[in-house]
């Protein structure tokens, strides 16, 4: 199936401005769900579900709960056996549920999630519970998960083992976007809201050492930057600190 030529010939146009870059590789779409390794009593959250690329694949295994802003799209969705088509920002959605205690409605993550708000998405989907998400993001973005130098990275390794599993060219989507990578991500535990608000302390001028930027910082650790340190290193600075 061209999948270029049916968003085309559904009438769809993709406004940029809403992240909408489709991914039109069949054969990536198939190893996006196949990296899930769903059952029937899973439930699925695909994020920025688009025309149902994606979720057409996890409902064949599952039940979906497919999120996507535009109305429009939500029309495609709705469609789709086993899938439950949310039309909201994917971040109101998961901060509603926490506010109102009903976390736990899925166990898995899926989708090419919006690029613009990737680790606002991401940040979300930390303080929630779930076991394995397989994203497509920017690749760019998938680099700085795995770099030492950023605080993001210290937050979802604290949370997550996180591998970089497929490299996708810009061509692989409809209109073309940008150089991308699947990732996935096996949550260890739930995000740490006083550990991230260390983070962003410690981060804050990442390139001094960590005696000038937090007060009260043990001689051991003093004459080191944010990014020398390791993730154990960095929970135990965390830990004397709150002292």
């Amino acid at each position: 199936m061209d999948l270029a030529a049916f968003i085309n010939e559904a009438g769809i146009k993709p406004d940029k401005t809403k992240d909408q870059f489709f991914l039109i590789d069949s054969k990536i779409l198939d190893e996006e769900a196949a990296l899930l390794q769903l059952k029937e009593k899973d439930v699925v959250m695909d994020i920025g579900a688009g025309f149902g690329s994606l979720t057409i694949r996890l409902a064949q295994k599952c039940k979906v709960l497919a999120v996507d802003i535009d109305p429009k799209l939500c029309d495609f969705l709705r469609r789709i056996k086993n899938t439950v088509a949310m039309n909201n920002d994917v971040v109101k959605i998961l901060e509603e549920a926490r506010r109102d205690n009903r976390t736990g409605a899925f166990n898995k993550v899926a989708g090419n999630i919006p690029y613009s708000r990737s680790q606002d998405i991401l940040i979300e989907l930390l303080r929630h519970p779930w076991e394995k998400a397989v994203l497509c993001v920017q690749k760019e973005f998938a680099e700085k998960l795995l770099d030492r130098k950023e605080k993001i990275c210290a937050l979802a390794n604290d949370c997550c083992d996180i591998k970089i599993v497929i490299n996708v060219p810009k061509d692989k989507f409809y209109p073309e976007a940008v150089d991308s990578s699947i990732i996935t991500l096996k949550q260890k535990k739930i995000m740490d809201e006083n550990y991230w608000i260390f983070l962003q302390k410690l981060f804050r001028a990442r390139n001094k050492n960590i005696g000038n930027v937090l007060q009260n910082s043990p001689a051991k650790y003093k004459g080191k930057k944010a990014h020398q340190l390791t993730g154990k290193e960095m929970k135990e600075l965390h830990q004397m600190l709150k002292k």
